[in-house]
């Protein structure tokens, strides 16, 4: 799409849902939008059966402004009964898989190690908020510690 008016419509949008990543993510795609090449890729079908491919578990966050949650919502749709969907709720963060989410984790582990998707659709809380950096004194002389004498 190269029209900067839907661009910026669309994400403007997504950014009351998800304003951490939205833009970043939009400018660093959006050379992509003109992008000089003649026969574009068409976006595959998704969702048509293939026989003896396991069952397909999607991860997603509720307000990941790089790969919007509507999207996982939808792929799963398509995807119909042979797919599975875990959700971090009220989570902005999109790498969720392999972070600070025991439970986003213990689902994609299980589904690794088994196959198993444990239902249709499981929701997680969402990650724990990261701890302030402390600038106390032992901050303080742990990074003096780093440092060469004056002098």
């Amino acid at each position: 799409m190269a029209d900067w008016a839907v661009w910026d419509r669309d994400n403007t949008e997504l950014a009351r849902t998800a304003p951490f990543e939205t833009w970043a993510n939009a400018f660093l795609n959006l050379p992509c939008a003109s992008w000089p090449v003649r026969n574009r890729q068409r976006p595959a079908a998704v969702g048509a059966p293939h026989p003896g491919l396991p069952r397909t578990l999607v991860v997603a966050a509720e307000r990941d402004g790089a790969t919007p949650y509507r999207g996982a919502l939808e792929l799963q749709r398509r995807l119909g009964a042979g797919a599975a969907l875990v959700t971090e709720r009220d989570s902005g963060h999109h790498g969720v898989v392999g972070g600070r989410n025991d439970c986003v984790d213990r689902h994609v582990e299980r589904y690794l190690l088994t196959g198993d998707t444990a239902g249709r659709r499981v929701t997680c809380g969402p990650h724990p908020e990261p701890a302030p950096v402390s600038l106390d004194g032992r901050a303080a002389s742990a990074r003096g510690a780093l440092l060469p004498p004056a002098v």
